[in-house]
């Protein structure tokens, strides 16, 4: 086995113990390739959408950012977008198109939490329309074209 110096110290493995606070101790993500549809007055998971990761640490923090590519049938109606945290909401914004399907726009949304667990987090992105008759569409230029492609990353950062 190797010998790993890190710090002026010999170490024959390198652990979360021995890294500054600040380091990067994993990165999950997801990237979508796929679309989706949605035209619902209430939130629901876009599918292909989430991320699991398990801190190594109680003290950790975890960088959540998601990109999305989205666009809607309609002009001028307040679709919106949230970060979920398990059943918890931690990040929602609107996703206003004012071009209708003309135009594919992006969503880029992030977050740093501090969880104080060791137990499995999933983060995951949820979309809303806000009518039945307004269609919000994930990675796909109104109802035809796929253009998008969009991503959801969990990075636990050492506190």
């Amino acid at each position: 086995m190797a010998l790993i110096k890190l710090n002026d110290q010999s170490l024959s493995a390198v652990t979360s113990a021995g890294l500054p606070s600040g380091s990067v101790l994993q990165v999950q993500s997801t990237h979508k390739t796929n679309s989706f549809t949605n035209n619902s007055g209430s939130f629901v998971d876009v599918t292909d959408l989430s991320v699991n990761i398990t801190p190594i640490s109680t003290s950790s923090k975890i960088y959540v950012f998601s990109t999305v590519d989205y666009s809607a049938d309609v002009a001028n109606y307040n679709n919106e977008l949230r970060i979920m945290e398990d059943s918890t909401e931690i990040m929602r914004t609107m996703i206003r198109h004012n071009t209708g399907g003309n135009m594919i726009r992006q969503s880029n949304e992030q977050i740093l939490r501090s969880p104080s667990t060791t137990s499995q987090l999933t983060y995951k992105v949820q979309v809303k329309s806000e009518s039945s008759s307004v269609y919000v569409y994930i990675n796909l230029r109104g109802a035809g074209t796929f253009t998008g492609t969009s991503t959801i990353t969990a990075m636990e950062i050492a506190g």
